[in-house]
């Protein structure tokens, strides 16, 4: 009796734990309700809280891209780039046709000014003809560019993308930005005019069009718009050099 008791608790052990272990659809089902708390949680403003979750939804599931995309976008908000990255380049990885990870993953590479992996991404979504937002794309592909001095190619970029989505205030502006840059006064006057009346509080044409019409010799103009610029924006950073240049 006692040289077969030692087998016995082993039996019992080996019972126990099979007892207690989750079957992968289980798992599964506990990850997305944790990961539906946590949207919930971050919708009502509570990062905090959502993050936590996050964190127990990829206890159950580390596969759980959109866990790891909503930590990864969480972590953006906070500036904490190292984890932003990590979480958005895995939930990619994983779901390498999740368009909403792949578009802030190249969001996240602009805000950290890496533009040639920026472009990679970008390039990817327009490479998907059923891709909703192309306007989107085209319009932070031209900015990749921009940055990396391809102005030609960006302005095709940004072309496409108004084309698209004529009333696309921010592909104005950029246009505007990048013809003033080019020295083609005209059409960055055109572009900035377009961006401000489609979008009457956007500050940042204001404050371009306050410049080219103070080296233009229009300082009535130049004040209106530097005036309007920083009554829109008073804490923002082109609201406060509207300031300044007033």
């Amino acid at each position: 009796m006692m040289t077969r008791f030692p087998t016995l608790v082993l039996l019992s052990v080996l019972f126990l734990g099979f007892g207690c272990s989750q079957a992968p659809e289980e798992k599964a089902d506990k990850a997305d309700y944790h990961f539906k708390l946590a949207s919930n949680f971050f919708t009502d403003k509570n990062p905090q809280t959502a993050i936590k979750e996050l964190y127990t939804a990829l206890e159950y599931n580390p596969g759980h891209a959109k866990a790891h995309h909503l930590l990864g976008f969480i972590y953006f908000g906070r500036r904490d780039m190292r984890r932003a990255l990590d979480h958005m380049r895995k939930a990619v990885a994983i779901d390498p046709d999740y368009d909403t990870a792949v578009a802030n993953l190249g969001n996240l590479y602009l805000a950290m000014e890496d533009w040639g992996t920026a472009v990679e991404y970008f390039r990817r979504l327009l490479d998907k003809p059923l891709y909703k937002t192309p306007y989107l794309a085209h319009n932070n592909l031209g900015w990749a560019l921009y940055n990396l001095n391809r102005y030609d190619e960006a302005r095709r970029h940004y072309d496409m993308a108004i084309f698209l989505n004529p009333k696309m205030c921010l592909a104005h502006n950029n246009s505007g930005r990048l013809y003033a840059h080019t020295g083609d006064t005209k059409k960055a006057l055109e572009h900035f005019d377009k961006a401000v009346e489609l979008c009457p509080n956007y500050a940042e044409p204001h404050y371009f069009l306050g410049r080219i019409h103070a080296a233009l010799s229009a300082p009535k103009q130049a004040r209106e718009h530097y005036a309007r610029c920083a009554k829109i924006a008073p804490d923002a950073p082109y609201g406060r050099r509207c300031s300044e240049a007033l």
